[in-house]
């Protein structure tokens, strides 16, 4: 973490009956409830860590000493937890700064964690299981991560990542099994993606394991119910604490049926026509046009700005000028449009990286639409996964995810820029931006456009 980062510690109690320790986390900006530990994680907490002796008064939802995944496991409450009583104990997540979060929890609380930052839960690294550090795949302490090869997980071309035959629970391969699958959605997330990932990750269920969805009325937990109930045997609410509801299925003994994606739902990708992967959540197409260049667009729901071109990076892109032969990084590409437009109308060495490893996957599949043959495509915390120098840095920047991440990704921009490289923004005037780029990075700072709202920026070292 930079020291400019803004950082709570929470903590939950400590448990006797189950040998739990007390725990302490540290949250960042950009990352899920990051003042308080979410109810729903609170509640998962005490209901999943209850031994066999608590079953008898009706408490305890399943059985310790588990292989378990924790599919969106934010900075690691849930799956530290559960490693402290003894789990063997599985994360995913589509975030590098959360994975890179949840593992220094891990290591804060002595417990050990994989980790893999993922676009797909299928996605899930053979080697996961192990007990090597290394194999925590996208999940390495950022002082660790710079080369950036490991966080190409997740976001490679999903039309490339269909086959999956390994993927199956019961392949023999004991790494992806898992007798417990752990779900607690959050509240803004799309219903489809959520329940995407769940049928992702019953695939790798053991015969009669068990699958714990929780959440509230808001986060749509009965719509998760209904999908688990389609999922798994013996689905059943087994509690309700605080608005929180719980419920609980049990693995079918035959679990290749989870795996038949509704025909009905199956979407098409309209270069290959082979169905995509989601069974649930539909892909959307646009095209946009921007001066002399049309571009067109794959994207779903839970992307930034997925049914349209947004104006501000519209505006940006029709005003940032960059010379045939610049290496230009896209950073926080997110599908890839700024990347695509200019890789498109300038002979360029593109590299794009953004903390989410679905909008990565994106992104590379728009570069390749849109002809346009990036270096490399990484999932990465701001700049971490990437190496300068750049004649170009272009950006529209995630002003929602907090003042961290913003003083993190202008000061990676200071490393990677070449003496005579240029940093090329678009953001809502009110943020001020230009001025912190002066005050406190140093950059010579211009506005270039103002349109509507928006400031189109160019900074110089």
């Amino acid at each position: 973490m930079t020291r400019s980062e803004s950082t709570d510690v929470l903590s939950l109690s400590a448990d006797p009956t189950v040998g739990r320790p007390s725990l302490t986390f540290e949250t960042r900006d950009g990352l899920v409830s990051t003042d308080e530990i979410r109810p729903v994680e609170r509640t998962l907490v005490e209901l999943l860590a209850r031994t066999e002796t608590a079953a008898s008064d009706g408490a305890e939802l399943d059985n310790p000493r588990r292989r378990t995944l924790v599919v969106d496991g934010n900075y690691g409450v849930v799956p530290v937890a559960l490693a402290a009583t003894g789990e063997t104990v599985t994360v995913t997540t589509t975030s590098a700064r959360a994975g890179a979060t949840c593992r220094a929890n891990a290591a804060r609380n002595g417990v050990h964690l994989d980790v893999a930052v993922v676009a797909d839960v299928r996605d899930l690294p053979t080697e996961i299981g192990s007990t090597d550090d290394e194999r925590s795949v996208g999940g390495r302490d950022e002082r660790d991560a710079g080369d950036g090869d490991e966080r190409d997980v997740g976001g490679r071309d999903e039309r490339d990542a269909g086959d999956g035959d390994e993927r199956d629970a019961g392949d023999g391969d004991p790494g992806r099994v898992f007798d417990h699958v752990v779900l607690a959605p959050h509240a803004y997330d799309p219903l489809d993606a959520v329940r995407d990932r769940l049928a992702d990750a019953v695939e790798f269920l053991a015969a009669d394991g068990r699958v714990t969805v929780a959440g509230t009325a808001q986060s749509g937990i009965e719509r998760y119910a209904e999908t688990l109930d389609g999922l798994t045997d013996e689905t059943e609410r087994r509690a309700v604490v605080d608005g929180v509801r719980v419920y609980r299925g049990r693995g079918r003994s035959d679990q290749t049926s989870t795996t038949e994606a509704d025909d009905t739902n199956a979407d098409t990708d309209t270069e290959t026509d082979a169905p995509t992967r989601s069974r649930y959540r539909e892909e959307h197409e646009f095209r946009a046009r921007v001066g002399d260049y049309e571009c067109r667009f794959l994207t779903v729901q839970g992307l930034f700005s997925w049914e349209s071109l947004d104006d501000g990076t519209a505006a940006l892109v029709e005003t940032v000028s960059v010379p045939d032969g610049a290496r230009v990084l896209d950073c926080c590409c997110g599908y890839g449009a700024v990347g695509a437009f200019l890789g498109a109308r300038s002979d360029i060495t593109l590299v794009g990286t953004d903390d989410d490893a679905v909008a990565v996957a994106y992104a590379r599949r728009n570069y390749d639409r849109n002809g346009v043959t990036p270096e490399r495509v990484v999932v990465g915390d701001c700049l971490d996964a990437v190496s300068g120098p750049f004649d170009a840095v272009v950006s529209n920047p995630p002003t929602h995810a907090g003042d961290g991440v913003t003083q993190k990704l202008f000061a990676g921009v200071r490393e990677v820029l070449a003496p005579d490289g240029e940093l090329w923004l678009v953001a809502n005037r009110i943020l001020d931006y230009d001025d912190r780029l002066r005050e406190a990075f140093g950059f010579d700072v211009t506005v270039v456009r103002e349109v509507d709202r928006y400031d189109v920026i160019r900074a110089r070292l």
